[in-house]
């Protein structure tokens, strides 16, 4: 009976492994072959012809996701190719939920900090930064503490939500730098 359920469990996280897999190859294609003349939420068009590569539904995903969340909605792919990933390799990965909403506030915060610095942060990003205007005054000084510590809880959530380890940065980055 132990056997059945060891088997049982590993063939259902290969499967989620290769469903995550399947949602990175969508969710990459779609955002990267995106076009502002598609239809999605906030753009209707009355064409024919759809630009994006994965159809209609990665128009719409990709419009409505980069219109909400700006250029870091680059990041989903991300986070479903690194769990997808380690759940093929057998690498244990645990609270998948807590892990995802960990990214979804990373971004949210990331977000608010480029609305924040005048840059493009979707419509969450200028949301949150119209709702802290609007309650909150401060001076100069305190708005930029402020940036300072919204910015290291943004990387720290991300690096959780990622679910990156510090030495496998450690790793990349003396990789990359070794070249430079």
């Amino acid at each position: 009976m132990q056997n059945i359920n060891i088997i049982r469990n590993y063939i259902l996280s290969r499967v989620f492994g290769l469903i995550l897999l399947l949602l990175f190859v969508f969710t990459g294609i779609s955002l990267l072959t995106f076009s502002p003349e598609d239809p999605f939420y906030g753009n209707w068009v009355s064409t024919n012809f759809i630009n994006n590569k994965a159809g209609i539904w990665g128009s719409y995903f990709s419009g409505t996701i980069i219109t909400f969340f700006s250029y870091s909605s680059y990041l989903f792919p991300v986070f479903f190719l690194i769990i997808g990933i380690k759940k093929i390799f057998g690498v244990a990965t645990n609270f998948f939920i807590v892990h995802l909403v960990s990214l979804i506030i990373s971004l949210l915060i990331f977000c608010f900090l480029l609305s924040f610095l005048n840059l493009n942060g979707g419509l969450l990003g200028q949301l949150l930064l119209n709702s802290y205007q609007n309650n909150f005054y401060f001076n100069n000084y305190f708005d930029i503490l402020i940036c300072i510590l919204i910015f290291l809880i943004m990387v720290i959530t991300l690096i959780y939500g990622l679910s990156l380890k510090i030495k496998a940065i450690n790793a990349l980055l003396q990789f990359v730098f070794k070249f430079v």
